[in-house]
């Protein structure tokens, strides 16, 4: 894997594709256990014919508990009478809530890197059939590894995006809505799923608003579910983000997930700032009852 992203690394400049990505120093301690040091890098390589699109992300790793270079994604779109076909290996999103994604279940998350970051995922291997209409899209999805199939349908309007989301993979058969609504100054959301499998079926259900004000965004979710065996059963999150605005794209988030039938809850804290375009800093701190404390500093250079 590492000959075959070197390859694809210089073949792409010398054929000058689009190109970007960042270096990051990735600072980790997670109270009780051993600091973590971490050297981070990713490259984004495109080309765009008129008939396909070839796309490559390649992400790295070093530090003192792992380490790893590999094509995270690596795929060709050909391009038809709208329609496409993707094939290869890429990352998908499904859900519009911020807190926690619950019919987001395509990509495993990249553990590696971080534990607790829900943006960070693994690519995976699959065709991707995407048909396009007027105000909707369909899209056929096979796994080729572990014999995943999905078919989505999404539409959306001048003020909505709602999305139906079918998945089989063995016994176990996954029925998923997310949509968005916008009214005003609010963005109101809802993700919902409906499992069923050999031993027992279950739901998952979140429902948000998103209110901007001014330079103020205000989060309020709530989560439920039947299963007793999975996390967010009865929880709600809250946050407030500050947009430092025309202050080099700072801004800072605070954020609280309670489970409403315990004393449990994650505290969280978030910094960001970018200084001179090309440089950025993040911090972070997270506290998870009384049990984990987690901060983190990320120091990186995009280009």
């Amino acid at each position: 894997m590492r000959l075959l992203t070197l390859i694809i690394f210089f073949a792409a400049f010398l054929n000058a594709v689009e190109y970007n990505g960042n270096i990051e120093y990735f600072y980790k301690n997670l109270d009780k256990y051993q600091d973590e040091n971490s050297i981070n890098f990713k490259l984004k390589l495109q080309e765009d014919q008129d008939e396909f699109t070839l796309y490559s992300n390649i992400i790295g790793l070093s530090s003192n508990k792992y380490d790893y270079l590999k094509a995270n994604e690596l795929y060709l779109k050909y391009y038809l009478d709208d329609s496409d076909i993707l094939i290869g290996k890429d990352i998908k999103f499904f859900g519009v809530l911020e807190g926690y994604n619950l019919t987001d279940i395509y990509n495993k998350k990249n553990i590696q890197y971080d534990l607790f970051d829900k943006d960070e995922k693994l690519g995976r291997y699959n065709i991707t059939f995407t048909k396009e209409f007027e105000n909707s899209d369909i899209q056929l999805i096979g796994a080729t590894k572990d014999e995943e199939y999905l078919f989505k349908y999404s539409t959306s309007t001048d003020f909505s995006d709602i999305n139906f989301l079918f998945s089989h993979q063995n016994s176990i058969t996954r029925y998923s809505t997310y949509n968005n609504l916008v009214y005003a100054n609010s963005i109101f959301k809802l993700e919902y799923s409906y499992t069923t499998t050999k031993i027992k079926d279950y739901y998952e259900a979140g429902l948000g608003v998103e209110k901007e004000f001014s330079n103020l965004t205000g989060y309020l979710e709530y989560y439920k579910s039947n299963n007793l065996f999975l996390q967010n059963q009865n929880d709600i999150f809250t946050a407030i983000k500050y947009d430092f605005k025309n202050i080099n794209d700072s801004n800072i988030k605070l954020g609280l997930f309670k489970d409403l039938d315990s004393y449990n809850y994650i505290r969280l804290a978030e910094f960001e700032t970018r200084f001179k375009e090309s440089f950025k800093v993040n911090l972070q701190y997270l506290k998870y009852d009384n049990l984990i404390k987690r901060y983190y500093i990320k120091l990186g250079y995009y280009f």
